[in-house]
């Protein structure tokens, strides 16, 4: 073989490391590998530990039926480990050639005889694939290979820029089996997109902005913002129209309060039946459906307050109804309430103590609103104004040590079960309370934690498993807090308090939220210093988000 020969054979077998190493998913590669004969030229393994070998072949002459099983041969005597064997030829074949490579690839081969027996027991492992012996053309094949990478990047680039990155990879291969070195598949993806970002780094522009969809667009710096009054809120207001209608529906009822008698029966009544009924340890049978006067007085303030109603003491009348008790023995214990009296007032009753139930609850939410707008919330967005596609950012935040940062622990709760319950959902009316929902300017951050609580993993192990209802709502509440607040946070470092998270993939111009809304606490205005690295990224990107503090 000559020179000219020798490294024409060499180059050919880092093209064909090239072309076919944009196949499928290896987890390395190795040209001119270490082995006993040095028959294997190529070497791919796989996450499953699995190895493909190949041999490459060239010739200016066609070639022969007998030269490819004689190649296959040694291939698999030289690597019998081997889970896949390749043959790469390079020029063109002999018609009885190209019949044994089609039965080859077809897995129609018939059964290997003579000297080629051992290849019966990897009859359907071999593949023997064709390359014309031309380095242009087979360069052209790896730049369509790149621009294939390239647009599943979101990276649009010219076809002379496919071309250099083609040979360039060429290139690193050639210069890699002279060693014999392996390359990861990371390290082969990084240095093609090395190639993009040190060409277009001029024209990356990453970066964090404030943006609150309805309020105010991308800037650097904003006035401390809080959640606004609910009861301005569609929602609220549906819960009060909600509880005016309730209101009508039992004032309809021509039922009045039939036990009071006289002051004495009455404060007699009022008072023992209120206290028997807050007794959980004690039964009783056919006592007065009675409204304590406390009670009465205390509701009518709450829907003054709430609702500008006034409700006339007809309101907490029900007749002759009577209510009994009784406790049902189990684990946990029961409790079965029966009630005698009329259809209308048995009606009335019910739909008196949904209107209660109701009314507490909004009240509680009311409550518990107040105190969320106690806290200033940053929503903060990650934009990508340049022209490629970024992957693995991670961005790191931090705060001044005199702002206090909200972590999902320190959020207040309702205190009523069916509020908790009703926030205890993704898609909840109060999700957005906490993080970006996505809107024609951002897309919305989809974590990839998985959300299942302890309760679950719990009756997973015991389906019997009877468990507090109420417990368990108050425990996924903030389970969907901290699913939400997808950040690490380092409390107490001496520069502040820090956030970070992690963005998988940003595609050009595009722009998406963080985790979820900050909330934070502090009586003057400061500053976030942030920080953005990415794959690729050659040196960090920092910036500063300004918050002016009105209070």
């Amino acid at each position: 073989m000559s020179g000219q020969e020798g490294a024409r054979g060499y180059l050919l077998q880092a093209v064909t490391a090239v072309l076919d190493s944009f196949e499928d998913n290896w987890e390395s590669i190795c040209v001119e590998p270490k082995t006993e004969d040095d028959k294997v030229d190529i070497k791919w393994t796989y996450a499953d530990s699995s190895e493909k070998v190949c041999q490459v072949k060239s010739s200016i002459n066609p070639f022969e039926k007998a030269n490819v099983l004689k190649w296959m041969l040694e291939l698999y005597k030289d690597y019998p480990e081997a889970s896949n064997y390749k043959v790469a030829l390079i020029g063109t074949n002999t018609k009885s050639a190209n019949d044994l490579i089609k039965s080859i690839n077809d897995q129609i081969c018939n059964e290997f005889k003579g000297n080629y027996k051992e290849l019966n027991s990897i009859n359907n492992k071999i593949n023997v694939i064709c390359h014309p012996l031309d380095i242009k053309v087979l360069n052209k094949a790896i730049a369509a290979d790149v621009s294939r990478f390239l647009s599943s990047k979101g990276i649009v680039e010219p076809s002379s820029s496919h071309q250099l990155i083609a040979k360039g990879l060429v290139l690193d291969q050639f210069e890699l089996s002279t060693k014999g070195e392996p390359l990861t598949r990371i390290q082969f993806e990084n240095k093609l997109l090395e190639w993009i970002t040190s060409k277009n780094y001029v024209n990356r522009n990453i970066n964090l902005s404030f943006y609150l969809s309805g309020h105010f667009n991308f800037t650097n710096t904003i006035n401390a913002i809080k959640h606004g009054d609910i009861e301005k809120s569609e929602y609220f207001e549906g819960r009060k129209e909600n509880l005016l209608s309730q209101i009508e529906n039992i004032k309809s009822f021509n039922v009045v309060e039939n036990f009071i008698v006289s002051d004495s029966s009455s404060m007699f009544l009022e008072s023992s039946i209120f206290q028997k009924r807050k007794t959980y340890s004690l039964d009783y049978k056919n006592e007065p459906v009675v409204i304590d006067s406390e009670d009465k007085l205390e509701i009518k303030e709450k829907v003054k307050k709430l609702l500008g109603r006034h409700l006339s003491n007809y309101f907490f009348g029900f007749g002759d109804l009577t209510e009994s008790r009784n406790t049902v023995l189990t684990f946990p214990s029961r409790s079965k309430y029966t009630f005698r009296g009329n259809l209308d007032e048995k009606e009335k009753y019910k739909l008196y103590r949904k209107f209660i139930f109701d009314l507490e609850d909004t009240l509680d939410l009311q409550e518990y609103w107040e105190k969320m707008r106690g806290f200033y919330f940053l929503p903060i967005v990650l934009k990508n104004e340049g022209t490629s596609h970024e992957q693995d950012l991670k961005i790191r935040l931090v705060f001044p040590n005199d702002v206090n940062v909200i972590k999902p622990d320190d959020f207040p709760m309702p205190k009523r079960y069916e509020v908790i319950k009703d926030f205890n959902r993704l898609d909840s009316h109060f999700s957005s309370l906490f993080k970006h929902h996505k809107d024609l300017e951002v897309e919305e951050y989809q974590s990839n934690k998985n959300l299942y609580s302890r309760y679950d993993e719990l009756k997973d192990l015991v389906p019997s498993l009877s468990i507090d209802e109420k417990e368990f709502e108050k425990d996924r509440y903030y389970e969907i807090l901290n699913y939400i607040f997808d950040y690490r946070v380092f409390d107490n470092q001496k520069n502040g308090t820090v956030l970070e998270c992690q963005i998988d993939e940003l595609n050009s111009n595009e722009v998406i939220s963080l985790p979820s809304f900050i909330f934070v606490w502090c009586s003057k205005d400061f500053s976030i210093e942030y920080e953005i690295n990415y794959k690729n990224l050659p040196k960090k990107i920092n910036g500063t988000l300004d918050v002016n503090v009105n209070d």
